[in-house]
């Protein structure tokens, strides 16, 4: 008896001690102290804010966090902004936290379109694989040029030409207004033999249709959304580039948040910067469809767009035009020290060189 109540003791013991060993296992992870804050997103119709952006701030974050992180979210396109100031604001600390599309200050910035030149990848998963291989380099750039934390990356689809009137090739809008966004877009456009017009996103359709701009260059999926092929009637499949965005952060006001708030929005961005790039490398083929009614639109009915035909001839175009404007127009803006740099980061991994 004395035998066995000694084992029933011991037993109780270790039963107790790994019901506290347990419960220590599962205890919560301490709170995050209680902070809240603007965003500014991206074009409030598009996928990438509807789809991405509002589940992630309005319920992936606040549930994450226990509630800890509040955030009031609004994409720049219903705050009266027309995009490129977006930069300057988070830099100037104006704006606490924002997404933009870099190709919006790639003129005054040329570090923010080294990734996303015309020409330079051909898809989705070869463009996110060239931001990761950039990403700490141009982190460090915002960091100390600009005042700014890189959090992520985004991405559009790939950025397709929508016509007014008909073409055969992409060669044959030489002479045409061309709305294009970003130097570099503007720099093929010139080799093209056109002329580039800068508009802001949400008055591209009605300049469409009144024939201020000939075409327009945007996202295929986007531009279906926003109703461009109202007012033109043919489209190109080809990509010219693909919209690449990113989620800035003030510095100063960053470095004011506690370290465990930024560890927390660091790893939940970027999940949400995958998942963006997921649902990007669908969209194009979604956005054709829904344009001109060749395949299965999730989106709504179809519109009735003609589609142009990738041709040989415009592949060797899009070649020549990185090699010959787009890559020299690059260097000039970029200058010799970012030459270096693009060469070894980003031209090294897809065997392309700037100046050789």
């Amino acid at each position: 008896m004395r035998y066995l109540a000694k084992h029933l003791v011991l037993a109780a013991a270790a039963a107790a001690a790994l019901s506290v060993g347990s419960a220590r296992a599962q205890a919560p992870a301490p709170a995050l102290p209680a902070t809240s804050f603007n965003v500014v997103g991206s074009i409030g119709n598009l996928s990438m804010y509807t789809s991405r952006e509002v589940p992630f701030w309005n319920e992936i974050v606040p549930r994450e966090s226990g509630g800890s992180i509040k955030v009031q979210l609004r994409p720049f396109t219903e705050l009266g902004f027309k995009g490129p100031e977006i930069f300057r604001l988070v830099s100037a600390g104006t704006l606490q936290m924002a997404m933009t599309v870099l190709n919006y200050n790639s003129g005054e910035v040329p570090m923010n379109e080294a990734a996303d030149l015309v020409g330079l990848v051909g898809s989705v998963e070869e463009l996110h694989g060239v931001l990761k291989g950039f990403r700490a380099t141009y982190a460090k750039f915002l960091d100390e040029k600009h005042g700014i934390k890189l959090l992520g990356f985004g991405t559009y689809q790939a950025q397709v030409v929508y016509c007014r009137d008909a073409f055969t090739s992409i060669a044959d809008l030489k002479g045409r207004k061309i709305r294009a966004s970003g130097a570099s877009q503007q720099a093929f456009v010139n080799h093209l033999g056109a002329s580039p017009i800068t508009i802001a996103f949400a008055e591209v359709q009605p300049a469409l249709a009144s024939g201020v701009v000939d075409c327009a260059i945007t996202g295929a999926l986007s531009g279906y959304r926003s109703k461009w092929h109202e007012a033109a009637r043919f489209i190109s499949p080809m990509p010219v580039n693909f919209g690449v965005a990113a989620f800035l952060a003030n510095k100063r006001w960053w470095s004011s948040l506690d370290p465990r708030v930024q560890a927390f929005l660091e790893a939940q961005m970027l999940k949400l910067e995958d998942s963006i790039f997921e649902q990007a490398k669908t969209e194009t083929q979604t956005g054709i469809n829904c344009n001109t009614g060749t395949g299965n639109c999730p989106e709504g009915a179809p519109a009735a767009m003609k589609l142009v035909a990738v041709t040989p001839a415009d592949e060797v175009l899009r070649k020549d035009a990185l090699s010959k404007a787009i890559l020299p127009a690059f260097a000039q803006r970029c200058g010799a020290e970012c030459v270096t740099m693009w060469n070894s980061v980003i031209g090294e991994p897809l065997k392309v060189k700037i100046g050789g």
